[in-house]
């Protein structure tokens, strides 16, 4: 079996949150209030390993980006490949 990458894009701004999985249409919701977020420089971003994994991280992040900006659409094209088709859906989990 081998691994199944999703692409994952999480937009902010004062008055939004956005979510793009993949080639599927993403989800928006209103913030309540005005949220101003400041990340300072020089600031990390962690991921978790995956529980099972003997190796840390290997096969379970491709590329990160963390942009200082807010995004209105996906930063990738869909091509609508094998991998990530129209009739794509993420595997349940469970």
């Amino acid at each position: 079996v081998g691994w199944t990458w999703t692409r994952l894009l999480l937009s902010m701004n004062q008055t939004q949150i956005r979510a793009w999985i993949n080639c599927a249409d993403y989800d928006k919701q209103t913030l309540a209030g005005h949220i101003d977020l400041q990340i300072p420089e020089g600031s990390l971003l962690y991921f978790r390993q995956e529980p099972g994994l003997k190796n840390k991280l290997i096969g379970s992040i491709q590329m990160a980006k963390l942009m200082n900006y807010s995004v209105k659409d996906r930063v990738w094209k869909c091509s609508y490949d094998s991998q990530f088709g129209p009739g794509w859906r993420p595997p349940l989990l469970g």
